[in-house]
C-alpha cells in the first residue's frame, strides 16, 4: 500500500468525516513540518506549527508532543478546542489512536492566544532557528539589511520574554504585542510567523530567517553597513505587499522537492 493510499484509508474511512479542506490542511501541516525539518527549523520535539480547522474558528491542528517534526503526519495531528480539549486524537498511519495524555501546554498557549484575537490567521509557525535565536536577543532586534528582509519592514512585532508559556494569562499579552503584525521577534525565545495559508507562514518563516542570517552576517564583518533610505524600504515593502502573497509561488515547488525526498508526511 503506498502513502497516499493510507493517507485516504486513516483521513477518509473510519474517521470523522472531514471536508476537502481539512483533508488539504492537514497534508499541508504535516508537509510544513516535514520542509520546517528540512530546513533546520525543528528543535529535537520543542516547536510548534497549527493550522486553524477550516470552518470552525475555535479549533485548531497542532503536532503531538514528542514527536520530531520530521514524524508529523497527516493522521496524527492533534484537533484541540478553545479549552485545550483534544476534539479529535491522532492516529498512525494504521489507524491506531495514539496517546495524547501528555500535552505541549505551551504551544497551545502560544497559538490559541493568536487564533483567538485574529481571524485573519489560519496558520502559525514557532521556531528557535539559530539566526532568529541571536536576533531575538539584540537591544536593536531585527534589522532588514538586504532585499529579502525589506518585505519585513515595519510588519515585525516584538513580544518581551516571559518565561516558559505556560500561563494563559500570558496569551492577552501575546496577542496584544503581535497586534496586526504578520511576524514576531518573541525576546530571548525565538521568531514566530503567521499566515492565512500554511505556505504563507512557512514561507515567511523561511525569509525571515534567512533576514537574520544575513542581519549577523553584515555585523559580524564589522564593517560600516550601508542601509537604503527610509522611503526606499517602505516602498520595497509596498512591492512586497502587491504582489501574490508569500507561498503562493514557492508552495507548489516545496511539495515537489518533499515528495521527491519523503512522503511519509501524506500517512
Amino acid at each position: 500500500m503506498n502513502s497516499q493510499n493510507q493517507s485516504d484509508n486513516v483521513l477518509r474511512g473510519d474517521w470523522p468525516a472531514f471536508s476537502d479542506e481539512e483533508y488539504q490542511t492537514r497534508l499541508d501541516l504535516a508537509a510544513c513540518h516535514h520542509l520546517a525539518d528540512l530546513n533546520g527549523f525543528s528543535d529535537i520535539v520543542w516547536n510548534h506549527i497549527s493550522a486553524r480547522v477550516p470552518g470552525q474558528s475555535n479549533r485548531f491542528l497542532i503536532n503531538m508532543f514528542g514527536l520530531r517534526f520530521d514524524e508529523v503526519t497527516a493522521s496524527n495531528l492533534v484537533t484541540l478546542d478553545e479549552d485545550c480539549k483534544v476534539v479529535v486524537p491522532p492516529r498512525s498511519a494504521d489507524g491506531e489512536i495514539l496517546d495524547t495524555s501528555e500535552m505541549n501546554f505551551t504551544g497551545f498557549v502560544i497559538h490559541s492566544a493568536i487564533y483567538n484575537a485574529r481571524e485573519d490567521v489560519n496558520c502559525i509557525m514557532h521556531s528557535h532557528p539559530r539566526a532568529g535565536l541571536a536576533v531575538s536577543a539584540l537591544t536593536e532586534g531585527f534589522v532588514p539589511m538586504v532585499q529579502d528582509a525589506f518585505q519585513f519592514y515595519g510588519k515585525v512585532a516584538y513580544h518581551e520574554y516571559e518565561g516558559l508559556s505556560v500561563d494563559l494569562d500570558e496569551r492577552k499579552r501575546l496577542a496584544a504585542s503581535l497586534g496586526d503584525k504578520p511576524v514576531m521577534i518573541m525576546r530571548n525565545h525565538g521568531l514566530l510567523t503567521t499566515g492565512a495559508t500554511v505556505a504563507e507562514a512557512y514561507v515567511q518563516m523561511h525569509y525571515l530567517e534567512l533576514s537574520c542570517q544575513a542581519q549577523l552576517d553584515i555585523m559580524s564583518m564589522g564593517q560600516p553597513v550601508h542601509l537604503p533610505n527610509e522611503e526606499v524600504m517602505a516602498k520595497a515593502a509596498q512591492q512586497y505587499r502587491k504582489t501574490a502573497p508569500a507561498g503562493t509561488h514557492e508552495w507548489p515547488a516545496l511539495i515537489r522537492m518533499l515528495d521527491e525526498i519523503d512522503t511519509t508526511y501524506r500517512n
